[in-house]
């Protein structure tokens, strides 16, 4: 423990003994105001300055993030690496409220839980955000330690995680640019480093994968679910449509599989099957080709034994519970995986996500659905009564009642409580 009434020198000198002086001179920085640096991105940079030597003032970082552009900045301190639940400094050029950076909570992913801390925690010294010759300086002087323990604390001779953001204008909104890194302040040492920034050349790809996602989750695939359901409308085409859906649906799939991973490869930073959004477009890209593989490999229909309720007594029922349940959920894994890729590419390029439209599909698709399957249960009925009057009336006429009937319809090869439309046939 240094001896406050030791010389300066002495105490300089014994605190340097801490910091591994080689390994911050490979990261010296380029502007002359600031000892280090780290090059965050292409575009952005982090310098800094260790305040730890001094005895009259506490410790503290001066920091400076400098990005080629114009707009809002924001750098921040987490536990993991993650935005939730972080604090963050951010700098709002020309903002009516806000006249410079302001230490922020990061309660969520949306604008509105992203809150100034109270005044008595806006500590920071120094803080500023500029904008000259297109280039957008935040700086500031941040204590690593607060009195207010709910804060982060800045390791000075640790590993760090620091997160920072760039918007996509001065308006403080969704940030074209965001990411994380690991840094140890008094080496220089930086392992990790996970940026989430996609190039704006990649746009169009993603706009290309993102399109033919829909038209394959949203559009075929629930075309070939619904069709199955509702058979009876179309019971001699239905097999055909649902067959041409399932179908167009892997295609689709596999196409926007294919741009996903090749526009991800030529990406900066590849970081395959590294977000829960890759993982279940994995899975829905396998799911879908082992339910279309297996829908050419349909048992034939047996004429022996009929399958009643859940539980299959025969291959094909097995087939048929299989098939249904691996649609049903395939198609919600699809719409969880349609509204996530929305949020992703607002998050990476800066737009409103337009998850309220395709929940508004969805709800609209639902209703329809339900409307029209209590019209079928109307209608089926209604043709049961109307079995049930000519069942009667043969009873009477010629004797023969309706399990007669039933075995002279297996005879011939027809379910009597098919859901199919109803058949005429003649008793000899």
């Amino acid at each position: 423990e240094t001896d406050t009434e030791s010389n300066s020198e002495t105490d300089t000198e014994s605190n340097n003994k801490e910091y591994d002086s080689d390994a911050l001179d490979a990261c010296a920085s380029d502007d002359p105001d600031y000892l280090h640096m780290v090059k965050i991105n292409s575009k952005t940079k982090f310098h800094w300055n260790l305040d730890v030597w001094s005895n009259d003032t506490p410790p503290a970082v001066n920091g400076k993030l400098v990005f080629e552009g114009q707009a809002w900045l924001g750098f921040g301190f987490s536990f993991d690496g993650s935005m939730i639940g972080s604090e963050a400094i951010i700098g709002i050029p020309d903002h009516e409220d806000f006249d410079r950076p302001l230490k922020f909570k990061l309660g969520a992913k949306n604008v509105g839980e992203i809150t100034p801390l109270p005044d008595a925690q806006q500590t920071l010294l120094n803080a500023e955000i500029t904008q000259k010759n297109r280039i957008t300086t935040l700086t500031f002087k941040k204590l690593l330690s607060e009195d207010n323990t709910d804060e982060l604390e800045i390791s000075a001779d640790g590993m760090n995680n620091f997160i920072y953001a760039v918007g996509t204008s001065n308006t403080f909104g969704y940030h074209q640019f965001r990411g994380s890194f690991k840094l140890d302040l008094s080496s220089c040492n930086s392992p990790i480093a996970s940026s989430r920034h996609l190039p704006h050349k990649s746009k169009a790809a993603w706009v290309a994968h993102g399109v033919v996602a829909t038209l394959a989750w949203a559009v075929a695939i629930p075309a070939a679910v619904t069709t199955a359901w509702f058979r009876t409308i179309v019971p001699q085409t239905w097999i055909y449509i649902h067959v041409f859906c399932n179908v167009a649906g892997f295609f689709l799939t596999l196409i926007a599989f294919i741009i996903a991973v090749t526009t991800m490869s030529l990406s900066n930073e590849p970081a395959h099957f590294s977000d829960p959004h890759h993982i279940v477009g994995l899975v829905l890209m396998l799911f879908v080709t082992f339910q279309v593989m297996n829908g050419f490999f349909r048992p034939p229909v047996e004429q022996k034994k009929i399958d009643y309720g859940w539980i299959p007594h025969t291959a094909r029922g097995a087939w048929h519970l299989l098939h249904r349940v691996m649609g049903v959920v395939l198609l919600l894994l699809a719409f969880w995986q349609i509204q996530n890729g929305l949020l992703l590419f607002a998050d990476h390029f800066g737009y409103r996500p337009m998850t309220n439209f395709f929940f508004a599909y969805i709800i609209v698709l639902a209703i329809a659905c339900a409307g029209l399957k209590v019209w079928l249960i109307a209608e089926q009925d209604r043709a049961h009564l109307q079995a049930a009057s000519i069942n009667s009336s043969i009873n009477i006429d010629k004797g023969i009642g309706p399990q007669a009937v039933h075995k002279v319809a297996f005879t011939n090869g027809i379910d009597p409580d098919s859901e199919l439309a109803p058949v005429q046939f003649d008793l000899q």
